[in-house]
This record gives structure tokens, C-alpha cells and sequence, in this order.
């Protein structure tokens, strides 16, 4: 049963190797990405309203909110931190499985290790196992779960949250299988936010199943009633999400470099599908030399989903810009990058957007579908007025494991969302304690450094 497999899996998770190897840098850089993208989120969209939800619940004093002196629940600690991370779409992601899956793992694991007072070297480990299970299952089953409407953020990452609270719980084979499949039974998540609805909402999707997967591990504790085999079944989550799974898929990274070395650190607080296009775009332009005035045209071709979500002209609402190849690459031409002050009501209707956005058209290649999802390539082609072409082809989106960012790239990444609402100094002692995490004696020593 691929529930008592996948649960196997996560019991017996062991980073010891990729500590040796140094491997255990890129996690702490997840870790630090997740806290950094929170604190961003702190003052973002939607931040005001869901810690006012939970807090007007009595809720016992387990676990730290962000930048908060009162603590929460730690299922409220946990689904708040989530939102706040995940609020600005600048979390990391797994593309394999079309997932963002830091916020909600690491944010859980933090709020639980926190409660329990679990070594930090457990709390890694955790994260870990949680990782894998979470990208194990969405890469099984997509892209045909997220071409069907859902979003694997909301339906997968409960199962990757209960795996990794199976591990900080200490539960035995049985119960983190019943974990998980109670963190099946409660999956939820679908697109149409990206259609009419607000980035928000895809926020709330991945606090859900990190409140999800916690509740599921406290309840397989208990001994609760399960579902059955509620991840691959007959009327589980693979077949009626996603009309079935590929086995393969989930057991083909065992014995391998663990799934969490594979998720990418995004450039970008937008849509993942638009940054291979502005990639293409810029990397055209500076392999070939050329200034942003001399262009005429630019011609964006991809692969069919990333053209269906991407090919938004006309804006009217932030999340269009998200979801806006003509916006992201246009912005990015204007101001020379991309950050969360860029994705507003105000900066959408900068007076230059239209104009590049005129230059801007985008096409599927059916060459570069077949790719996808194994790469996420997109094809800028640039006509200059003197009527010369130029192209550039990105294979993989800046951030991803084939294309990473530098080191200090990341760094002012952090610096740019935690300085505004923390400060320097606070910032810098975040980023060193993260560097240092293996030394940090408990989760609060981290939280104290914001305050």
C-alpha cells in the first residue's frame, strides 16, 4: 500500500549523509527563505484578517506567530505562519509536482518542534521527511492533478506536514500511516482563485494543510478511526484528483539526493510559470548585448500551460499581474527587477506597461510542451528595430536546482523582505542564526532574534 510505503519512508528519513556531504546548507537556506518570506508577509495581503480569526478563538499558548509577543495554538501558529509565508507567492517550489512546499512544512515543523521542545537536529530531520512525502505524492500525480483544477499546494503538502509531525511525535509505522492517510481525507485546493479570486486564497490553501497535516498526526496519536487507503485507493485522492498515479515516480528518487535538494528558491514574488519567460527575455539581452531600447518585438513561446496561464494582456487586478507573462517580463524591463513593491494596485498601472506590453505576444510551441514538466522552457525571441532576430532558449525557471540563484542573490532576497519590517540589524542576526541552526538550542532562540 503506497501509504504504509510512503509512511515507512518518512520514519526512517536520515539527513546525517547530507549534512556530511554539506547538503544540509541548501536546507537552512529553505528554512531561512520560508522565515524571510514570512516576515514579508507579516505586512502583506490578508495578514490583518487570519491572526485576527484566530486569535479571537481561546487558544492554549504553545507555539510562536511571527513577529508576535502572544503566542498560539499550535495548530493556529502553525496555519498563520503558513499564510504569511506563503502570502507574496515568493515561497519556494517544487516543479516537478507544481508545489509550494516550504511554507507549510517548515512553518509546521517549527510550531510543533517549538511545543515539544524537539532538538533542532529532529526539527531538520522532520522537515526532511516532510519534504519528501509532500513532492513524493505531487510528483505522482501531476501535471494531470493541477490540469484538472486542483492545487497541489492545498492537497499535497497536508500529507508532507503530517509526515514530518509523525516524525517530531515520535509515532510508530502504523500510526504516522494513518497520519497520512487522515491528511489525504482532508485535501483541498482548487485553481480557480488563479481565474477570478486572489493570490490570498492560495495562501489559505497551503495554511490549511498545514493545520490539516498537524490535526492528522494528533489524531493518529490518539488512535483515530481511518480512512482506509485514502492517498491511492479506488476513491482516494491519486484517482479521483488526478485519474491515477505513476508508481515509479514516488520511488524513483530512493537511494538518491533527497527530494528537498530539488525544490528551487524563487527570484520572484509571481506566478513560478512567468519566470522562465522573463529568464529568457534577459539573458537574450545580455548574451547578445543588446539595450531594452532597440527592441521592437518580443515573441515568448512555451509550453501550453504556462501560455494558458500566462497569456494575461490586460491586467485589472494584481493577480492577473501575478499570472501575467506581458507584466512580469514588461515590469521586470522597467524597473530592472522584481519585487513584492512591484505587484500592487499602484505599480500595475505604471504608464510604460502598455508599452511593452504591445511588443509582447506568446505562443505554445508544441516542442516545448512535450518537455514539460520534465523542464519548464520558454523561448524569447526579439526582433530590434533594425530588423534583427535574436533568441534565447531557458530550460529551467532562475532558482531551480538546473539554474540556481548565486548565494548573494538569495541573500538580498532576504535583506529586501525582512529589513522593511524588521530592520537591518535584527535581519542580520536572523540569516546568521538560520547559517548556525545546528547550535540553536531551541525554535524560540530563532523567533527572539525578530524581537
Amino acid at each position: 500500500m503506497i501509504s504504509k510505503e510512503l509512511a515507512a519512508l518518512a520514519s526512517r528519513m536520515d539527513i546525517s549523509q547530507q549534512q556530511a556531504d554539506g547538503g544540509n546548507y541548501f536546507l537552512k537556506q529553505l528554512i531561512q527563505d520560508a522565515i524571510a518570506c514570512g516576515i514579508a508577509g507579516f505586512e502583506g495581503p490578508g495578514a490583518k484578517e487570519i491572526m485576527a480569526a484566530y486569535t479571537e478563538a481561546e487558544a492554549p499558548p504553545q507555539a510562536t506567530v511571527l513577529l508576535s509577543a502572544q503566542k498560539q495554538s499550535v495548530y493556529a501558529a502553525a496555519t498563520i505562519n503558513t499564510f504569511l509565508a506563503r502570502a507574496y507567492t515568493f515561497d519556494d517550489t517544487y516543479e516537478a509536482g507544481v508545489l509550494h512546499p516550504g511554507a507549510p512544512i517548515i512553518m509546521s515543523s517549527l510550531a510543533l518542534g517549538e511545543y515539544l521542545k524537539s532538538p533542532i537536529q529532529e526539527i531538520l530531520t522532520a522537515i526532511a521527511a516532510g519534504y519528501e512525502i509532500a513532492c513524493d505524492c505531487a510528483y505522482a500525480i501531476n501535471p494531470a492533478h493541477y490540469t484538472a483544477g486542483f492545487h497541489p499546494t492545498g492537497t499535497c503538502n497536508g500529507i508532507g506536514v503530517a509526515a514530518a509531525a509523525a516524525r517530531l511525535l515520535g509515532l510508530n509505522l502504523e500510526r504516522t500511516t494513518l497520519a497520512l492517510r487522515l491528511a489525504a481525507d482532508m485535501a483541498c485546493g482548487y485553481r480557480q482563485y488563479q481565474l477570478d479570486g486572489d493570490m490570498v486564497n492560495s495562501a489559505l490553501h497551503a495554511a490549511k494543510a498545514a493545520g490539516h497535516g498537524i490535526e492528522s498526526a494528533f489524531l493518529a496519536r490518539q488512535g483515530f478511526a481511518g480512512p482506509g487507503e485514502s492517498i491511492s485507493g479506488n476513491f482516494g485522492l491519486f484517482k479521483n484528483m488526478a485519474g491515477g498515479y505513476n508508481e515509479a515516480k514516488i520511488f524513483d528518487n530512493r537511494g538518491k539526493r533527497p527530494r528537498y535538494m530539488e525544490v528551487s528558491i524563487k527570484p520572484f514574488p509571481s506566478c513560478r510559470y512567468m519566470h522562465g519567460g522573463v529568464d529568457a527575455v534577459i539573458k537574450c539581452l545580455s548574451q547578445n548585448n543588446l539595450a531594452k531600447e532597440a527592441i521592437k518585438k518580443i515573441r515568448i513561446q512555451t509550453y501550453a500551460l504556462a501560455k494558458e496561464e500566462g497569456d494575461r494582456k490586460e491586467l485589472g487586478s494584481v493577480l492577473n499581474a501575478q499570472f501575467s507573462l506581458h507584466y512580469n517580463i514588461g515590469a521586470y524591463l522597467i524597473h530592472g527587477g522584481l519585487g513584492i513593491g512591484h505587484f500592487t494596485e499602484k505599480a500595475i498601472q505604471h504608464p510604460e506597461y502598455q508599452y511593452w506590453a504591445d511588443k509582447i505576444t506568446v505562443e505554445e510551441d508544441p516542442e516545448l510542451s512535450a518537455m514539460y514538466p520534465a523542464k519548464w522552457p520558454y523561448r524569447a525571441i526579439i526582433e530590434t528595430d533594425d530588423g534583427k532576430i535574436y533568441n534565447y532558449l531557458s530550460s529551467y525557471p532562475p532558482g531551480a536546482p538546473e539554474n540556481p540563484m548565486e548565494t548573494a542573490e538569495i541573500r538580498k532576497k532576504w535583506q529586501l523582505l525582512m529589513e522593511p519590517v524588521i530592520g537591518a540589524a535584527k535581519t542580520e542576526r536572523l540569516i546568521k542564526q538560520v547559517e548556525n541552526i545546528e547550535k540553536v538550542k531551541s525554535v524560540e532562540e530563532i523567533w527572539q532574534c525578530t524581537r
